[in-house]
């Protein structure tokens, strides 16, 4: 009798140490398992935005990526999307590098499209995305030299963009010089100077291509077009007074 019930408990213990290693072995695969999911990251989209989301601490599923540093917390900021663009969940990346490259070759391609529209907000847009490329920390040397030349591109179409102004601005000038010269300007030599001079800008900048940034306004209610002026070939020379504006260049 007493060797069954030794036998009993014997056989009883065994049985919760297995019990017990059983569990310890679940718990530390549970362990590596939400420890691999962690270091997994994915590009997703939650109202209209694109979304950096990290593995949680669990076997499975993921959750919006926050970062313990601002600098971090800038380059993985939820980044607009572009109107009538969507995107689905990508691949898995269990480096954040190749996380940083794929969010580059999606954010390069819309800024490359916008700096190319004419349609409003998208050179803004692509200003946004290229500005967000350069906060990424894991691209490659090629991404980086590529983010120089979209750089380089950004600058440019701005120029044209600034130029435009100034022509939006020349005919304004052209505008105020052309009803001085309607009304009766007691300066009609200087007058005719500035027009001429004003009119050969205006033509050149659009010759080289340069588009008015924005629509003139309208003229102002009872004034009428001004009739041409004769087209100066040859700048007069002002009057030799104190009070002539000085000759000036863009």
């Amino acid at each position: 009798m007493v060797k069954s019930e030794a036998g009993s408990a014997g056989r009883a213990f065994v049985v919760v140490l297995l019990v017990l290693a059983v569990l310890t072995l679940a718990t530390a695969v549970v362990y590596l398992l939400s420890d691999l999911n962690h270091r997994n990251y994915r590009i997703a989209t939650h109202e209209s935005n694109l979304v950096i989301e990290q593995g949680r601490f669990f076997p499975v599923g993921f959750k919006r990526f926050e970062p313990s540093t601002d600098d971090l917390k800038a380059s993985y900021a939820p980044i607009p999307l572009p109107p009538n663009v969507s995107i689905g969940r990508t691949e898995v990346f269990n480096d954040r590098a190749d996380l940083d490259r794929a969010v580059f070759v999606l954010l390069a391609s819309w800024a490359r499209e916008r700096l190319d529209s004419r349609e409003p907000g998208d050179f803004e847009l692509a200003t946004s995305y290229i500005s967000r490329c350069e906060l990424l920390p894991g691209l490659s040397e090629e991404q980086r030299i590529e983010m120089k030349t979209l750089r380089a591109d950004l600058a440019f179409k701005n120029g044209r963009r600034i130029l435009g102004e100034v022509v939006n601005q020349l005919k304004k000038a052209l505008g105020e010089f052309e009803t001085a010269y309607k009304l009766g300007t007691s300066r009609p030599q200087d007058v005719d100077q500035w027009i001429a001079d004003v009119q050969r800008r205006i033509r050149d900048y659009q010759n080289a291509g340069v588009s008015i940034a924005q629509p003139e306004a309208p003229p102002e209610p009872g004034l009428e077009t001004p009739p041409d002026t004769p087209n100066v070939e040859q700048p007069v020379t002002p009057q030799d007074d104190d009070t002539n504006p000085p000759k000036w260049r863009l």
